[in-house]
């Protein structure tokens, strides 16, 4: 049990050197293989990122090898989505019920039994408990009767109330305060492996009537972003997320998905145009948000060179942009995935052209396998898919509201400013949100430009923008330094 964990623990030199010097063998695998039980919580809070979060932590427990009884207890309060409709999706083992909790199912040896919390009343109490996410004031070990436990957050998540935290009964040991793991335990991330979906995972989600379609577009998009054979025409695919306007009716950011979608689409044509070899490729721009009919309009008439309103641009600058792309031609929008639509817009679809995509609501772990499988920078804003685009090199647009700063990490996590490259590429982001009004009418570049020139870059293994996202890869996707293991630490020796 644990033998992968314990070979990385102890082959470590000087990292964490302090806390990890009394782990061993027996005491990690011991505390583990006693126990029966542990149970996990998965709150409802809206979106996927503290389900998510918790069911990887499930996993990977399982993954260090413990094969025994894991109760997880889902809040099954009001959601955007019943919190067991989306394990369901993170865990497409689960078969659903029309009523009540599902029946328990086995992963690697290990039982996942689920328990709403309307109805869960545990019988004994246990040793130990864990959660990836959770925001509210109620004890968990109190509530759930666990001696110990241990609430964890996504990446930069700032609006919990025990924050990163093991708790003991009613005693709080913060992990974010705590000096033994170092400074902002709250800006490390947990180690996600890369997420390549088997031929038999790809299927379960096919063969499920509720993501069916959606899936087997996605299916067929991955296919041509990372086809190899000659046999078949690529495509370069950009993932988009965080534009959403039509989930629960608002956006996070000071902008709209028109605006965001209209700078992405034009800076592809601008690669395309401007790039070299595969850039010159055929691109679609995979919008994974929901986004309202009425936006895709505005869109359709910003490529026509048409504002909000109706009317025509005037910018000189803007217009010169227009015709020289040739964007009415050449940018082009699926909505629809009736039939075999989309696979048509994208099998017509030429090199210099971009194909703006609808395709949301896909399953986690099919979002995270089309964002890995983007090779153009992908979009995001929240932050479990922050916590995702740590874990790999792909470059990525990680969109800032206003007031956030710098939202791209810096290494080392006590450094007293933010890393330069960091700073540079998250003003090239937020260029994204300026809407067509604010196209400047001087030489200055504009958000396409400057994207189209960034995506240039990254393509060069000399530019620093590379060497940024290859080091921040290295230091979070070292599971030495994930959250999760190092509260493990923590906890283990606090235990023993």
């Amino acid at each position: 049990m644990f033998e992968t964990l314990v070979v990385k623990v102890l082959s470590v030199t000087d990292q964490h050197q302090e806390l990890i010097s009394g782990i061993n063998k027996e005491n990690l695998a011991a505390f583990f293989l006693a126990q029966n039980e542990i149970r996990s919580f998965v709150t409802n809070t809206n979106g996927f990122g503290h389900q998510v979060s918790t069911v990887n932590i499930m996993l990977r427990i399982i993954g260090y090898g413990y094969n025994k009884n894991i109760t997880c207890i889902y809040d099954d309060g009001p959601a955007d989505l019943p919190t067991i409709e989306k394990l369901a999706l993170l865990l497409p083992e689960i078969v659903l019920k029309t009523a009540g909790p599902p029946d328990p199912i086995t992963i690697n040896g290990a039982t996942i039994s689920f328990q709403p919390t309307s109805s869960y009343a545990p019988a004994e109490q246990i040793e130990f408990g864990i959660t990836g996410g959770y925001d509210d004031k109620t004890n968990l070990s109190t509530k759930y009767l666990t001696n110990n436990f241990v609430v964890l957050q996504p990446f930069q998540w700032g609006k919990a109330y025990y924050g990163n935290s093991i708790l003991t009964g009613a005693t709080t040991l913060s992990l974010d305060q705590l000096q033994a793991i170092g400074p902002n335990f709250g800006n490390r991330g947990f180690y996600m492996s890369d997420p390549t979906l088997t031929d038999q995972q790809w299927d379960l989600y096919m063969d499920n009537p509720k993501v069916a379609i959606r899936s087997e577009q996605a299916n067929y998009i991955y296919s041509l972003a990372t086809n190899e054979s000659p046999k078949y025409k690529n495509i370069n695919l950009c993932s988009a997320y965080g534009m959403s306007d039509a989930y629960n009716g608002l956006t996070t950011l000071a902008t709209t998905a028109p605006n965001l979608l209209f700078n992405l689409a034009l800076s592809m044509l601008y690669v395309q145009k401007n790039g070299t070899n595969s850039l010159k490729t055929r691109a679609v721009l995979l919008v994974l948000a929901n986004v309202k009919d009425e936006s895709y309009k505005v869109l359709k008439n910003y490529f026509l060179g048409k504002n909000t309103d109706g009317g025509s641009f005037t910018n000189p600058e803007l217009l010169k942009f227009l015709n020289d792309y040739n964007v009415s031609r050449n940018a082009k929008i699926i909505t629809s995935l009736a039939g075999d639509a989309l696979t048509k817009a994208i099998d017509a679809l030429q090199d210099g052209q971009v194909l703006v995509a609808s395709l949301p609501g896909l399953p986690p772990p099919v979002f995270n396998q089309m964002m890995y499988a983007s090779n153009l920078p992908f979009v995001f804003e929240g932050k479990n898919t922050a916590n995702l685009a740590i874990n790999f090199a792909n470059p990525y647009y990680y969109l800032a509201t206003a007031g956030s700063g710098v939202v791209y990490p810096t290494l080392p996590l006590n450094a007293d400013a933010p890393d330069p490259d960091a700073l540079s590429i998250q003003a090239i982001a937020n260029s994204m949100q300026d809407g067509p009004l604010l196209w400047p009418a001087n030489n200055d570049p504009s958000s396409p430009i400057k994207l189209g020139d960034f995506t240039i870059q990254t393509k060069d293994p000399q530019n620093e923008y590379p060497k940024y996202f290859n080091r921040t890869q290295e230091f979070y996707h070292d599971e030495l330094n994930d959250k999760l293991l190092l509260s493990l630490f923590v906890f283990i020796n606090t235990h023993n």
